[in-house]
């Protein structure tokens, strides 16, 4: 993958979540993605979702409350050496209108997302 492989993904992660097409979400994550999120111990009283049939579960769950959430991608970081892609997204809901989203997500073999986790602050107001 190379940085613009990696802003792409990061372009048509945040499109298909703005259009809530989970089905184009869940395309790019490894079937045994392990997922990371406050906001998965709010709605599944676990903050890590193992494997991808959980992490549609959590997200199906999740989004019954959720009527408006677009994103706005602000930077995408990649690290080959790594494999990992750092995303930093901007959330445009009501109830968080100045906080932001910061992603990382370490890519399998298969150039799936192996492991996301998810930083969600209202101190990162200044990406």
């Amino acid at each position: 993958m190379t940085r613009d492989d990696a802003f792409e993904y990061a372009r048509r992660w945040t499109e298909a979540w703005n259009s809530r097409d989970l089905d184009a979400v869940l395309d790019h994550f490894d079937e045994e993605v392990t997922f990371s999120s406050p906001k998965a111990l709010e709605a599944v009283g676990a903050p890590t979702v193992p494997g991808k049939a959980a992490l549609r579960k959590y997200w199906v769950t999740a989004l019954q409350t959720v009527t408006s959430l677009r994103f706005t991608l602000l930077r995408v970081i990649w690290d080959p050496d790594s494999s990992e892609l750092v995303d930093h997204l901007r959330p445009t809901r009501q109830t968080a209108p100045r906080s932001c989203v910061r992603g990382s997500s370490i890519w399998s073999q298969r150039w799936r997302c192996a492991r996301r986790s998810l930083l969600w602050s209202s101190a990162l107001t200044g990406i």
